[in-house]
């Protein structure tokens, strides 16, 4: 995943509001810690949200499992507090404890395997600090069985023309996405498909891992919004802090 995808990624995420999200992640760090040292970017990505949250800190690490997004990022942001990583995060080993853990755009949803993502808490829970934050979004039940669901869309920006195939599985709990890309390059069209799924969890779901994993949940916002989330909230910011050692 996320191969030739990379190479056009940037081109899709026009209508994302990076910046206010930076935004509202600052306001909510202020709130809860006052100030941070350090941010651990779990699916980074090409670092579009690096970009508005890189100044926050001293030290900022960036974690993702393709080179060819982390490729893209290291040539869009040039700074000596930037360090990429491709891996397994659960492999992933620092001295030094984070601040704050952030992994957004629907980052969670694509770990289709429950036990992984707790495995992946566990090891978040490891890198923070003693009183370290963690904030990340998902997209939600609503977004995902009746936003997309099973629907097609047909886009066209520039050189790129795709069309978005999407499968509900209610048994699996997941969604398939089929995007047939065609890219213009000098004149002539390239053709490449990415198949994607992203696994359906429920907020009670998301909020038990937290708590089992020793984490405190501080708060669950609409990231888009800042309110209190909705049957029709799209997408779900959880903020939680480190607590507890892990129960599991």
């Amino acid at each position: 995943m996320y191969n030739e995808f990379a190479t056009v990624y940037d081109s899709l995420v026009f209508d994302i509001p990076y910046a206010i999200y930076a935004k509202r992640i600052r306001e909510k760090v202020e709130q809860y810690q006052g100030s941070l040292d350090s941010i651990l970017d779990f699916g980074v990505g090409t670092g579009n949200l690096t970009k508005e949250l890189i100044d926050y800190s001293k030290r900022y690490t960036g974690i993702d499992l393709s080179e060819e997004m982390l490729s893209i990022a290291e040539q869009k942001i040039q700074d000596p507090r930037l360090e990429l990583y491709s891996c397994d995060i659960r492999e992933y080993m620092d001295q030094k404890p984070f601040s704050l853990c952030v992994s957004t755009l629907d980052s969670t949803n694509y770990i289709l395997d429950e036990n992984v993502l707790i495995e992946i808490m566990e090891k978040i829970h490891e890198l923070l600090d003693t009183e370290g934050l963690y904030f990340f979004d998902i997209n939600s039940e609503y977004k995902l069985k009746e936003i997309l669901g099973n629907r097609s869309y047909i886009y066209e920006k520039e050189d790129i023309f795709y069309t978005w195939d999407n499968y509900y599985d209610p048994d699996e709990n997941k969604v398939d996405f089929i995007l047939d890309f065609f890219v213009e390059e000098q004149g002539l069209y390239r053709r490449f498909t990415e198949y994607q799924t992203e696994r359906i969890y429920s907020v009670p779901e998301i909020s038990s891992y937290l708590k089992n994993t020793g984490f405190k949940i501080l708060e669950i916002i609409d990231f888009d919004t800042g309110d209190v989330p909705t049957g029709e909230t799209q997408r779900i910011l959880f903020i939680a802090k480190k607590d507890n050692i892990p129960l599991i």
